[in-house]
């Protein structure tokens, strides 16, 4: 066997290492965490005419899929983008504010849940929608100038954050249910971080009580608590 294949072998085995044994954080690792990158959904897609697929960009919430297609329309000189709800086949106009005076305004990200819309533009613009007695989302608020890239959803709170090289490595905390409430948090960007330029990568996952950062050019994991206090770290050298 030669050296390639063994060092192979010794990462694989890290990976199935850290997965399986690191269980004393935030009472465990659950489920979701091994399976949180891929989720089966039976779902019939509609037939939508897109110009292009690569603009589409869907999400699910309790095994539900959405889309939204990073492309907006007018109707009678207002802008909105088509959420579809796989569930029903249903489709909702979500209405761009008219304050946006800029002709092009795309998506970066959405998040979704039962009462929250979250839409992150690429005018570093993030738009909150709360669902209403008729079942709507509605723009409830609109947070201005914060440079992220990616939007998640996870009980009460909101996360944006970002782990590119023109942005740093960072994260921003919104409490849903205490009227917007802000917690900020710019981390030490991750050994080889400067390889973001040629390609993103994911360097920085948020889960259920816990945000993990990875360094890119070495196996090293840092584990954050959602106050964003370093609570754990781990990491693998090989011999040779």
């Amino acid at each position: 066997m030669d050296k390639m294949c063994k060092k192979l072998i010794v990462i694989n085995i890290f990976y199935i290492f850290f997965f399986t044994s690191y269980n004393n954080f935030s009472q465990g690792i659950n489920e979701d965490f091994f399976y949180n990158h891929i989720e089966y959904i039976d779902a019939t897609l509609l037939p939508m005419n897109y110009e292009d697929e690569d603009k589409i960009y869907y999400k699910s919430f309790e095994n539900t899929l959405y889309s939204i297609y990073n492309d907006y329309k007018k109707n009678d000189s207002h802008r909105y983008f088509n959420l579809i709800n796989y569930s029903d086949n249903s489709i909702q106009k979500i209405f761009i504010p008219d304050s946006f005076k800029i002709d092009i305004v795309n998506i970066k990200d959405f998040a979704i849940n039962s009462d929250i819309l979250a839409i992150l533009l690429t005018n570093y613009n993030c738009l909150i929608y709360k669902m209403n007695k008729n079942n709507e989302y509605i723009l409830d608020t609109a947070l201005a100038d914060y440079k992220f890239a990616n939007v998640k959803i996870i009980d009460n709170y909101l996360f944006l954050y970002s782990y590119v090289i023109n942005s740093g490595t960072k994260i921003l905390r919104v409490d849903l249910k205490n009227n917007y409430k802000l917690k900020h948090k710019e981390f030490k960007n991750p050994s080889g971080y400067e390889f973001t330029y040629f390609q993103p990568k994911h360097l920085m996952d948020i889960k259920q009580d816990m945000i993990v950062i990875s360094e890119l050019n070495n196996m090293k994991l840092y584990f954050y608590n959602w106050d964003f206090e370093l609570v754990d770290s781990i990491s693998y050298k090989p011999s040779n």
